[in-house]
């Protein structure tokens, strides 16, 4: 006697026992319980609405479901694990791409990480005292840093600016923002500024020439 299976039965270990043929007999149907319900054909839980009745099986407690032969089923299984192997391919290769996006993340800071370091170095050699205290001069900088603080008078602002020759300026006070006043200047942005040197000191090693009142000229160059 021919055993049939439903198509979730990937290991062939419960035929079904009622089956019936359908039109014209080349297919086989069964009723499965509906798992929804468990085959009550209402929810309790869901009472308020509806009077509890199952949707899915519409009050039945059944689904009719088409069932497979032995030999039929094999196909199935065959067609599961191709997709469930393309599934695990594609995860492993999306999990290789991700890992590679990583390290190359990881490269690009490790190289921003190298050039910032060899730039600092460069500076502590290359960095030397500008003009005299007490001069007001008008210089074209690039601003390296800058970070915010909050002290006992408010928020205040600590910079580092660089000049084409290499020397460091500092400057701690408002922030230095565009000709109308409106937004800060970026990292990395090289202006025109007007300032009043306030003295020369060194700090980790690194000469900088410290300034004060410093005031726009010149957006972006």
């Amino acid at each position: 006697m021919c055993e049939y299976y439903f198509r979730s039965d990937l290991t062939l270990e419960s035929p079904v026992k009622k089956v019936y043929s359908g039109t014209g007999g080349a297919k086989f149907y069964a009723p499965q319980t509906c798992h929804k319900c468990g085959g009550s054909g209402y929810l309790v839980h869901f009472g308020n609405c509806d009077e509890g009745r199952c949707w899915r099986c519409n009050t039945r407690g059944y689904h009719t479901l088409r069932v497979y032969s032995a030999k039929e089923m094999q196909s199935v299984i065959r067609a599961t694990q191709k997709k469930s192997l393309a599934r695990i391919a594609k995860a492993q290769l999306e999990s290789e791409i991700c890992s590679i996006q990583q390290m190359g993340c990881k490269h690009k800071s490790y190289l921003s990480n190298v050039a910032y370091k060899t730039k600092k170095i460069k500076s502590r050699y290359q960095s030397q005292f500008f003009g005299n205290v007490g001069d007001r001069v008008e210089r074209a900088l690039t601003l390296d840093w800058c970070v915010e603080k909050e002290g006992d008078f408010g928020v205040y602002y600590v910079k580092q600016l660089s000049d084409n020759e290499g020397n460091i300026f500092s400057h701690m006070g408002s922030a230095i923002r565009d000709a109308n006043n409106c937004y800060k200047m970026q990292k990395g942005s090289t202006f025109t500024l007007k300032f009043t040197i306030k003295g020369h000191g060194e700090y980790k090693g690194l000469r900088q020439t410290k300034i004060k009142n410093p005031k726009l000229v010149k957006g972006e160059v």
